[in-house]
């Protein structure tokens, strides 16, 4: 929450109000607040926009004012501060006006209130300086017909506001007399603007605030003065006289309602002994006072800083104050100003990641004549959830888009014999089968989508093929397992109930005939079986020795004439043709072929013996009996799927390129001038970081890179194919944990975005040690040491914690450092050099944990080798978050224990490594915790934020009471340079919780 610095204007009667519109003067506010403690105004007055909207050009809750402005105002995407709408000024003109008015709203007199709002101002005029004015108007019932007492605040279209969002706020108090209040915003006479106004907040604040005017009834103060002798400014001086006397100040009360959750702020500047400190009083209507533990102030001497607190009132609390006293036992003197009192807010910011990643596309055909061209391409755009799109395989034209729900990724996807369109996903055992619609005179009539769940053990469903008679194959994982399901819904699982391969999943599939189907098994090591579905065996591999690989990521089948041939794709990136004929091993395979990024190849060409498929942006053939390639030509994107579909009389090999674009090929002929439009679909948030210059970056599940300007509240999308599982911060670098791989990445914020050269790849060693996922990230500026732990590959146990020295990038790596366990969580304590490291008993996708317990280990920083390590927690079985917070390191374990899940808050000795105490089951948690659990935040008003279990807590630094202030699917969390918290909520959407 940001500091309040505007001018109060104080203006009277209904003329003053018309010449301030004629005059439009300039009143610039560089950071303000939003409203004290809010009012409830009717939910009529729609004063975030959100409203449901019939027609565009009219903004529920607001009107035009009387006879000034044109009808321009309206309800806009275009530009959102939070949520998805706000209202949009477009003022053209030079000579007419554009206003529009809230619904008055009750207000208690003898009061002061504050109104607040979002603002952003477009550079669109360069005669005209646009200008934005908003104004909170009080009403009087004896002039119900105009506003008696007005103040204004205004931005106008200069460099440092135009293309950014700021926060305006106007403050007023209320005389005797003045019951009823509303909202104003208006682009004067003579002023051209185009402007959005977002998340307008009315609320009561704290009377005398900055001290502009004498104390009289609101501050209580004991040794405390108005004073001018600092810059001349009004400000409340507190000093203390002697060494057994205190300072203090208390505000009026404000009326609040039990069980809510108050923050105050005060500007603060002393210049030496003891600061002062804060706390909140919260009283009931009998007069009972409670008040919070008090908040020290911790800044600099001779220079202006901040405190704050934040706190739940009881729930028999009426009123709340603020109270500021000196410390005893010295002579101090201490400047206040800007005192404020508020409720946070909640600020949905929306979603900052979309994707449109097309993993897979397959080509098939509306129900229609045979004799008409009714080919279809499908697309799976994966996301949260991940999308079914249907377009004109010939015209590119959007016909249909189908959500599908629960679903983060398409993994792949077959049309069977049937024209039924099947497709596999990750994580929820979603197997979705849609049946096309039909053509009829040029119109498309929509398909059936229907969901098929598969058993416990077959969540992951990497790979669909189609078999005969409308049936299909598919591979899966966790179990390994493989099964055949019919077009009459009937499914049977290949091999009985055993996994296909032990300990190993079915990443790939092909089918060549009802007795032959082959598997890409991996894990820990790669094999292509040829299975017979109507033989119990045996099944054997016929992957040579040679192609070593621990996954085969994909499988085509081909023949021509006599000629069969299997493509497999290894996880090494190669792609391997081999003779599915051939059991000898020891063999090579017949090619390697290397740069294969194409979803598959394509069956041969009609009467032909080649094969296509893309390296980069160019195609490639394959003649099957020569066993050669050769380039075709550049097609402007990567194939996601391969056809042959009949043009009038001719056959053409089309294709949807990762471009957007359909690929239509007849030697030599290359036509990829028809496209279609990406869809995009949300992405789940992976990781969260604050970067240099108070910006908030998001990582993508699958990839992207979503950005939120905390100054300006403008949001931008990194395009990006990496899944950052965590981020760490050094200065003007961002430090990324990638997935797969284990990859370190580092992105340079003051350059633009320009992967693969910003983010670059700066360490790939963490590959080679077998490991997948850069959980512990920790940079440590002070020692120009970047501190890394990791996850293993599926099937694997044991981690890595490994520390990069910057300088000249050289490493320690520690592997097993406790022994089968992954390291999750990394914090550095600087006052003895030691970095402390929290695991997880889970090891890869697949693993089995060896231990029961998660460990904390401390590491030497000086020698980066390990001191000791130990149980913090007994039972539980992960260290999820550790985080120094003042003498003391907090940690969250969770995992394990009973049902409901629960985690715990521990603190250790940073210096003897005690564990000095264990909150048990402090939290709410997450049933299946493996990796990325809990998250922590030091707050700057004496709590440390917690984001666990779906919900974010506020606990209190001294007595750890711990309170709930944000539920509802809540995971990660950060914070900006204000203090103010970020998180996500339901995967997807970005959270601000302004404190």
């Amino acid at each position: 929450m940001k500091r309040l610095t505007f001018k109060k204007l104080r203006f009277g009667m209904m003329a003053v109000l018309l010449s301030c519109f004629m005059m439009a003067p300039v009143i610039r506010q560089d950071e303000v607040q939003a409203a004290g403690i809010p009012l409830s105004v009717p939910g009529t007055a729609n004063l975030t926009f959100e409203a449901a909207v019939t027609d565009p050009a009219v903004v529920p809750g607001w009107s035009t004012y009387s006879f000034y402005g044109v009808d321009t105002a309206s309800v806009s995407t275009e530009q959102v501060y939070a949520g998805s709408k706000s209202m949009k000024f477009v003022d053209s003109s030079s000579s007419a006006s554009l206003a529009r008015i809230s619904q008055r709203f009750a207000i208690t007199p003898e009061s002061t209130y504050t109104v607040s709002a979002f603002a952003y101002l477009e550079d669109l005029v360069a005669t005209n300086s646009g200008v934005i004015q908003m104004w909170l108007i009080l009403y009087k019932p004896s002039s119900p017909s105009g506003p008696d007492i007005i103040q204004k605040t205004e931005i106008t279209e200069t460099a440092a506001n135009v293309g950014k969002w700021i926060n305006m706020s106007a403050t007023r108090y209320a005389p005797a007399g003045y019951t009823e209040a509303a909202i104003l915003f208006y682009s004067p006479l003579s002023n051209k603007t185009t402007a959005y106004i977002d998340e307008v907040s009315i609320g009561r604040t704290l009377p005398n605030a900055g001290f502009e005017e004498e104390l009289g009834t609101s501050w209580t103060v004991s040794g405390a003065e108005v004073s001018t002798e600092l810059e001349g400014k009004r400000t409340l001086k507190l000093m203390d006289a002697s060494t057994s006397n205190i300072s203090s100040a208390e505000s009026s009360p404000l009326p609040i309602t039990g069980n809510t959750r108050v923050g105050a702020l005060a500007r603060v500047y002393y210049d030496y002994a003891t600061p002062i400190r804060m706390k909140l009083k919260f009283i009931t209507s009998g007069g009972t006072v409670t008040g919070t533990e008090p908040v020290k102030y911790s800044g600099a001497t001779d220079e202006w800083g901040s405190i704050s607190i934040s706190a739940n009132a009881p729930a028999n609390a009426a009123f709340v104050s603020v109270y500021l006293e000196t410390v005893t036992s010295d002579y101090s003197t201490s400047y206040i100003d800007d005192v404020t009192l508020s409720l946070p807010i909640e600020y949905d910011l929306g979603v900052p990641i979309t994707n449109d990643f097309i993993e897979t596309a397959v080509f098939g055909r509306a129900q229609c004549p045979v004799t008409e061209q009714c080919d279809l391409l499908y697309a799976g755009v994966s996301g949260y959830p991940s999308k079914l799109v249907v377009y004109d395989a010939h015209s590119g034209e959007l016909l249909e888009s189908r959500e599908l729900a629960n679903t983060e990724a398409v993994w792949d996807m077959t049309v069977a014999s049937d024209n039924s369109v099947y497709i596999g996903t990750a994580n929820k055992k979603r197997l979705f089968r849609y049946i096309p619609g039909s053509y009829s005179g040029g119109n498309f009539t929509n398909g059936t989508l229907n969901e098929i769940t598969l058993e416990t053990g077959m969540e992951i469903i990497w790979a669909v093929a189609a078999g005969s008679n409308g049936s299909i194959y598919g591979g899966t994982s966790n179990s390994g397992k493989a099964f055949r399901y019919d077009a009459n819904g009937t499914k049977t699982n290949l091999n009985g109930d055993a996994p296909i391969v032990a300990d190993q999943i079915v990443r790939s599939i092909a089918y060549a005939s009802d007795s032959e189907i082959y598997m890409g098994v991996g894990g820990s090591a790669g094999q292509v079986i040829r299975f017979n579905p109507t033989s119990s065996g045996p099944h054997p591999n016929i992957l040579p020795n040679s192609a070593t690989t621990r996954y085969v990521m994909g499988l085509d089948y081909v023949q021509y004439g006599g000629l069969k041939r299997v493509f497999a794709k290894l996880g090494s990136g190669s792609t391997v043709v081999l003779d599915p004929a051939e059991l000898n091993l020891n063999l090579p395979p017949i090619a390697t072929l290397t740069g294969i990024d194409s979803e598959g190849i394509s069956k041969p060409y009609p009467g032909g013996d080649n094969v296509y498929y893309t390296k980069g942006n160019h195609l490639y053939r394959y003649d099957l009996e020569a066993n050669a390639e050769a380039p075709v030509g550049d097609v402007g994107g990567s194939a996601r799927g391969f056809a042959y579909l009949k043009d009038g009389s001719d056959t053409y090999l089309y294709a949807a390129l990762s471009s957007g674009r359909i690929l239509k090929f007849n030697s030599p002929s290359i036509d990829i001038d028809t496209s279609f439009v990406l869809l995009k679909a949300p992405s789940k948030i992976r990781s969260l970081a604050n970067g240099s210059a108070n910006k908030i970056y998001a990582g993508g599940f699958m990839g992207g890179m979503g950005v939120y300007d905390a100054n300006t509240g403008l949001k931008d999308l990194h395009a990006f194919d990496d899944q950052a599982e965590n981020i760490t911060v050094m200065g003007q670098d961002l430090y990324l944990g990638i997935y797969p791989g284990a990859l370190i990445k580092k992105y340079y914020t003051a350059d633009s975005w320009n992967p693969p050269t910003n983010p670059a790849t700066k360490y790939q060693d963490l590959t080679a040690l077998d490991q997948d996922r850069p959980f512990g990230m920790l940079a440590v500026p002070g020692l120009n040491k970047l501190y890394v732990g990791t996850v293993p590959k599926s099937e694997e146990n044991g981690g890595v914690f490994s520390a990069y020295r910057l300088s000249d990038n050289s490493v320690v790596h520690h592997t097993n450092i406790v022994p089968d366990q992954s390291v999750i969580s990394l914090a550095y304590y600087p006052d003895n050099n030691k970095v402390f490291g929290g695991t997880s008993i889970h090891g890869g996708i697949g693993s089995t944990p060896p231990s029961a317990d998660a460990r904390v280990f401390v590491a030497n920083a000086a020698t980066d080798a390990k001191i000791t390590d130990f149980v913090p927690v007994i039972g539980r079985k992960v260290i999820s978050d550790l985080m120094v917070v003042g003498d003391t390191i907090w940690g969250l374990a969770e995992g394990g224990g009973a049902t409901p899940a629960k985690g715990d808050l521990f603190t250790i000795n940073p210096i003897n490594h005690t564990v000095t105490a264990v909150y048990a089951d402090k939290f709410d948690s997450l049933a299946g915790v493996s990796w990325q659990g809990g998250k922590m935040a030091v707050g700057n008003d004496g709590n440390v934020y917690v984001s666990i279990g779906g919900k974010l807590y506020a606990v209190n630094i001294e007595t750890k009471a711990a309170t709930v202030v944000a539920a509802g699917g809540v995971t990660l969390l950060t914070q900006d340079q204000d203090g103010d918290l970020y998180y996500v909520k339901n995967d997807t959407k970005l959270f601000k919780y302004d404190k």
